[in-house]
């Protein structure tokens, strides 16, 4: 088992994903490779604004075919490239506690990052994530975007 931090765009993303306890991933090699990392009975958090939202578990993942016309995220089109993406892999949530906790923390000043194929990667120790998570002790968390 282990603990993400899914980064989240928007306001509006954040509250579609707690509203409908999903988690979705771009049809992009970033999105695919997020999807792939992370497994059932994994525990996620939302990111956003230097807050964290929520505990989850992930009961279910799924990828889905015509996902442009099925909800909940608008899809995201970039005009340099032209191109259209959209959420097609996704996470079924059960929110196991619900908190907004800041992460402008001492306990949490330093986080080491990686950058990565565009997905930051950050590695706490158990002493730096237990005020916030103390059932979880010495797990490694990962900060992806969505």
């Amino acid at each position: 088992m282990a603990y993400f931090l899914l980064s989240v765009a928007n306001r509006v993303n954040l509250e579609l994903c707690i509203e409908y306890a999903l988690a979705g991933f771009t049809n992009s090699i970033n999105g695919l490779w997020t999807f792939v990392d992370i497994e059932e009975g994994d525990f996620v958090s939302f990111l956003y604004g230097a807050r964290v939202f929520n505990l989850y578990r992930v009961e279910e993942k799924e990828a889905l075919k015509g996902v442009d016309i099925i909800g909940p995220w608008p899809s995201v089109t970039f005009q340099m490239s032209g191109k259209t993406y959209y959420f097609p892999f996704r996470l079924r949530l059960k929110l196991i506690r619900d908190f907004t906790e800041s992460m402008v923390r001492p306990e949490l000043a330093y986080v080491p990052r990686t950058y990565s194929f565009g997905v930051a990667t950050a590695r706490l120790t158990s002493r730096l994530i237990r005020p916030l998570f103390k059932q979880f002790p010495g797990w490694g968390i990962c900060i992806v975007s969505l």
